[in-house]
Order: structure tokens, then C-alpha cells, then sequence
């Protein structure tokens, strides 16, 4: 990700692989919801990034997305947030609540993905 959400919309504006993956599996998308950044989720979400995604772990932006709202306290400007961010992935796909990475690593060790334990 880039510094700013400027660079950001302008790696996206050149075409960058919304999807690409890096060690371990994760997005741009993954990365933005891990380091508690929702805006930038979001905007990768809008631009068409995919939340079909696993990192070897079993861990899915949905999941991620789960996890970051149950930590927070109810009303907070991080917990709005993000409850936002999951309305708009359910808009586009994606189940919640979201299976757990158990569960996702048994799914894609039958479908031979990578998976780490």
C-alpha cells in the first residue's frame, strides 16, 4: 500500500493487480483491513478487489473484517466503521458471519491450496 490514500488511487489508476498476493497469501485489500485502515478497504473493495481470497493461514477479508469489529467497543468511530465496510462486502458476496480459519484451511487443504498450520 502506499503512504497516503493518494498513492493508493494512484497505483490503482494504473493498473494495479488489486489481487496480487504476497508471502503469506494476503491483498492490498487484507493488508488495509489488518493495519485498521477501512478507507482504504473500502476503496479497494469499490475498485473491484476480491473478497474470495485466502492467506495460508485460512484467514479472509471477511474474517478480518469480523474480527477488528468484535474488538472494538459498540459505537466507536473504528467499529462504525467497519460495521460499514461489512455492509458494503456483503453487497458484493461475501458471508458473514464469516467461516474461521479452520475451517478455511480444511476447505483449501481439499482443494490443494497452501496452507500453513
Amino acid at each position: 500500500l502506499g503512504a497516503t490514500i493518494g498513492h493508493l488511487k494512484l497505483l490503482v489508476e494504473r493498473g494495479a493487480d488489486l489481487d496480487a498476493k504476497d508471502m503469506l497469501g494476503e491483498t492490498a485489500l487484507c493488508q488495509a483491513i489488518d493495519t485498521n485502515q477501512p478507507d482504504r478497504a473500502m476503496y479497494l473493495l469499490e475498485r473491484g478487489a476480491s473478497l474470495n481470497v485466502y492467506s495460508v493461514r485460512g484467514a479472509t477479508p471477511a474474517w478480518a473484517v469480523h474480527l477488528t469489529i468484535e474488538s472494538q467497543q459498540p459505537g466507536s468511530p473504528m467499529r462504525r466503521d467497519f460495521e460499514h465496510l461489512r455492509d458494503r462486502m456483503i453487497v458484493h458476496g461475501a458471508m458473514f458471519p464469516p467461516d474461521p480459519p479452520g475451517k478455511v484451511r480444511a476447505w483449501m487443504k481439499t482443494q490443494g491450496m497452501r496452507v500453513a498450520e
